[in-house]
């Protein structure tokens, strides 16, 4: 980059991450505090870039330690060391009205810039898509490709979600540029194109990987709030009681920042899968729901024909209840995987 380098603050990085790559994980903000006054002072840092995030707490990696202390301590040491610019990534929906505790960590950390005498940019994206990443897990293998869709209280929630590439592009602009001249109190939203209800983000996914519209079924609320409630105290899964929150919430912003950053609009979801890459997509999506069932009709299959192959010394079916663990944990690896 001219003019110097940037510091990408990111997870599984070897530079400024969520953690230390060694010692105690409740060291990671003397950590940021010693690193970064450092690093501004003697490698000609202009730039850091704070994305470091997650949407469900595990352990040590709380949203008050990752949103809102490491943050705050982070953006001291960049006025400590007279770093240029901060672009801190927050999240759509963290403003006034949030109410969610994921939001509420993420407004806490945007207003701990904001009061900073530094060049401090906001930066809230709506719902991210990456082929790889956490919502294109839950998106593609979970909603878009089964057989009928199930819509969450009639999928009428609106959503504006901006392809990976899209917001790449927007933060390298504000890396290099700063805020363009229309955005107001140092924050700019990111999204996609236009809103959408659900449903027809749902059904425009499976146009991108090439398959037809669905059939859909409505969810009532209280399914679905039973279903978030479950999640809630489950160690991971797809949706909890915060989730289903900012899904009824909705998720949507003006468009126009994202266009001057683009110089153009961004891709909608019709998008956001190339034709090259449709096929292989769809069988991954469709294996990661196809499989389970697979396994739970074989099982059920076997219990109700041949009941005394639970004790059959082969275990025919006892080995599935491993199988099922093993699946879970790779599942639950590939998640950690994917957030890095």
């Amino acid at each position: 980059m001219p003019g110097g380098n940037a510091i990408c603050i990111r997870t599984a990085s070897a530079i400024p991450s969520r953690t230390p790559s060694h010692g105690d994980p409740a060291d990671r903000c003397e950590w940021i505090h010693r690193l970064a006054p450092a690093a501004g002072a003697g490698g000609g840092v202009d730039v850091v870039v704070n994305a470091v995030g997650i949407l469900r707490e595990r352990s040590t990696q709380t949203f008050e330690a990752l949103h809102e202390t490491g943050p705050r301590t982070l953006f001291d040491a960049c006025v400590a060391a007279g770093v240029r610019r901060v672009v801190h990534v927050s999240a759509l929906g963290a403003g006034a009205g949030a109410t969610s505790r994921y939001h509420l960590s993420k407004r806490a950390g945007d207003d701990a810039l904001r009061a900073l005498a530094i060049e401090g940019i906001v930066v809230q994206p709506s719902l991210v898509f990456g082929a790889d990443g956490a919502s294109a897990r839950l998106f593609l293998a979970a909603l878009a490709t089964l057989p009928v869709l199930p819509l969450p209280a009639g999928g009428l929630q609106l959503v504006q979600p901006i392809h990976v590439d899209d917001l790449t592009a927007a933060l390298v602009r504000l890396v290099l540029d700063g805020l363009p001249a229309m955005t107001e109190d140092r924050t700019v939203a990111l999204a996609g194109p236009a809103p959408v209800t659900l449903a027809r983000c749902l059904q425009a996914l499976r146009a991108a990987l090439g398959m037809p519209p669905a059939r859909t079924v409505d969810m009532p609320a209280t399914w679905v709030t039973a279903a978030a409630t479950l999640g809630s105290r489950l160690a991971s899964g797809p949706l909890d009681r915060d989730r289903w929150a900012m899904l009824r919430r909705g998720n949507t912003a003006p468009v126009e920042a994202t266009c001057a950053l683009l110089g153009g609009p961004p891709r909608p979801a019709e998008r956001f899968i190339e034709p090259e890459d449709a096929a292989d997509r769809r069988r991954l999506a469709q294996l990661r729901w196809l499989l389970p069932v697979l396994r739970l009709v074989y099982t059920a299959i076997i219990t109700w024909r041949l009941p005394e192959y639970w004790i059959h010394p082969y275990g025919p079916v006892v080995k599935n209840l491993p199988m099922l663990a093993m699946q879970w944990l790779l599942d639950a690896l590939g998640a950690e995987e994917g957030r890095a």
